[in-house]
C-alpha cells in the first residue's frame, strides 16, 4: 500500500528524532511531529494518489524523513501539531532497512503489520528459545527432496559485460509477486530449492504492510523487457517463456523478528511442480555435510544477484550480479552496534562500493563449493539478502543476510513432495 522505499532508496543519513519529537521538515514547510509514517495521513495519501511520483515529490518526501522506528521510516508529520514549549533533539540512527528490491518506488515491505491472504501463511511451532546447530548430512530422512543431481549447476559459457548475468548463468534465481492497489508488482528475490519450493525471507512474506499480498513467483527470468530470453551474443539461441506460479503456501521461520531482524528465512510451496529439465530453471544447493558450518571468512568472495538498484539509484530490467567480500560478524556486530544485534546465524558482506542493493530483497549469497563429493565445484547458497545501510554501498557498513547453514534442518522439516 505504501511505497514507503521512495523515502529510503537515496535518502541521506541526518537528524533522526524521538517518536513524538517537534519538527519543521514537514512536506509543506509547516512545524508538525516526528511520527511514523503509517501514522501520518497526508503522507499516505500522498503515497496513495500521486504515482508515479514526481521527482519533485520524492525530494519533499526524502526531506520529510526524521528517522526511523525499527525499520519504519519516520516522517516529520503536519498532522500532528508539536507543544509549543517542546524543542527538538538529535538522536542517532536506529534500525538499518531492508534491500531494496526492483524498482525505485516499489519496494519490499520493511515495517509487515499483516500476513499474506489469499495464500496460506502458516507459522509452524518451534518450542526452541535459542537456534541451535542441527547438522544435516546425506542420511536425513527428507534429503531426497532435494534434487542434488541438478542443483547449483549453470550452462553459461560466459560472462557478459561484468555484472549482466548471460543467459542461464543464474538459473535458481525467483522473483515474488505481490498484488497492490496499482497491480501486480515484482518486490522480492529468491531461489530455487526444488520443483515445489523456492526459498527467500521471511519479511517478504509475513506482517506484510496493508494491502500488499504476496501471491505469485516466476522462475526462469533474465531481462523483464523481453517476453523470451537469448542470448547477447548467439539470438539464436533462446529459453522458453519464463514459468509463472501462484503461491500456494508461505512458510515463514516461527522465529522471525521484525523487530531485531533475525531468523529472516521462508519457504515457499508452489501451486504446481516446476520444469527442472530446461536450462533456465535449476535449483540452487545448501550448504550441508562438512560445508554447512564452514568458517565463511576465509571466502574471496560471495555473490548476490537480482534486478536490485544500480548505482544510479534506479532499477534494472535485467538480472544484475555482483561480488562482495566477507566481513567478519565481529567487525559487522562493531559496525551494528548502535542499530542491531549481529548473531551467528546471520552473516555480513559488502560495505565498499557494492553490497546487495545490486540484489534482491530475499535473494540467495552464493559461493562455489563442493558438494556431495562431486570434483567440480557447484553454486552453493549461504545466504539470503536480509537488511542493510540506508545508502547502499556505505563504507564499513556491510550488508547482513541470513546464514543458511543453520536452517537446513528446519528447511527440510517443512518440505513435502
Amino acid at each position: 500500500m505504501l511505497l514507503i522505499w521512495a523515502l529510503l532508496s537515496s535518502a541521506i543519513v541526518g537528524l533522526t528524532r524521538a517518536q513524538g519529537e517537534p519538527c519543521s521538515n514537514t512536506l509543506n514547510g509547516q512545524p508538525g511531529m516526528c511520527v511514523s509514517i503509517y501514522n501520518c495521513s497526508s503522507v499516505v495519501l500522498v503515497l496513495r494518489e500521486q504515482q508515479p511520483l514526481s521527482q519533485d515529490v520524492i525530494k519533499r518526501l526524502q526531506s520529510a524523513q526524521c528517522g526511523f522506528q525499527g525499520t519504519t521510516p519516520k516522517v516529520c508529520c503536519a498532522d500532528h501539531l508539536p507543544p509549543p514549549s517542546q524543542q527538538t533533539t538529535a538522536r542517532p540512527p536506529t534500525r538499518p532497512t531492508n534491500r531494496p528490491t526492483n524498482r525505485p518506488t516499489n519496494r519490499p515491505p520493511n515495517k509487515p503489520s499483516v500476513g499474506a491472504t489469499g495464500t496460506t501463511t502458516t507459522i509452524r511451532p518451534n518450542p526452541a528459545s535459542v537456534l541451535q546447530r542441527v547438522n544435516v548430512g546425506p542420511k536425513h530422512p527428507k534429503i531426497n527432496l532435494l534434487p542434488f543431481d541438478l542443483c547449483g549447476i549453470s550452462t553459461a559459457d560466459r560472462i557478459v559485460n561484468g555484472k549482466k548475468a548471460a543467459l542461464n548463468q543464474l538459473p535458481w534465481m525467483a522473483r515474488l509477486g505481490y498484488e497492490t492497489r496499482f497491480g501486480e508488482s515484482y518486490r522480492c528475490g529468491g531461489s530455487v530449492l526444488s520443483k515445489r519450493y523456492v526459498l527467500t525471507a521471511a519479511h517478504c512474506m509475513t506482517k506484510l504492510p496493508n494491502g500488499l499480498k504476496l501471491i505469485s513467483v516466476l522462475l526462469g527470468e533474465l531481462n523483464a523487457n523481453s517476453e523470451i530470453d537469448c542470448d547477447s551474443l548467439n539470438p539464436q539461441v533462446c529459453n522458453p517463456p519464463p514459468q509463472s506460479f501462484r503461491v500456494a503456501e508461505a512458510i515463514p521461520h516461527p522465529q522471525y523478528s521484525p523487530t531485531t531482524v533475525q531468523n529472516d528465512i521462508g519457504i515457499i510451496r508452489l501451486d504446481r511442480d516446476a520444469d527442472l529439465t530446461t536450462d533456465a530453471v535449476r535449483p540452487i544447493c545448501l550448504p550441508i555435510g562438512n560445508i554447512q558450518f564452514k568458517d565463511l571468512n576465509r571466502e574471496k568472495a560471495f555473490t548476490v544477484a537480482g534486478w536490485g538498484t544500480t548505482e544510479q539509484g534506479s532499477s534494472s530490467q535485467e538480472l544484475l550480479y555482483a561480488d562482495v567480500p566477507p566481513v567478519s560478524n565481529q567487525l559487522c556486530k562493531d559496525a551494528y552496534v548502535r542499530q542491531a544485534q549481529i548473531i551467528d546465524s546471520q552473516i555480513c558482506a559488502g560495505g565498499k562500493s557494492q553490497d546487495s542493493c545490486d540484489g534482491d530483497s530475499g535473494g540467495p549469497l552464493i559461493v562455489p563449493d563442493v558438494v556431495h563429493g562431486d570434483q567440480a565445484p557447484r553454486s552453493v547458497q549461504v545466504g539470503i539478502v536480509s537488511f542493510g545501510p540506508v545508502r547502499c554501498g556505505t563504507k564499513d557498513m556491510p550488508g547482513v543476510y541470513t546464514r543458511v547453514g543453520y536452517y537446513v534442518s528446519w528447511i527440510l522439516e517443512n518440505m513435502r513432495p
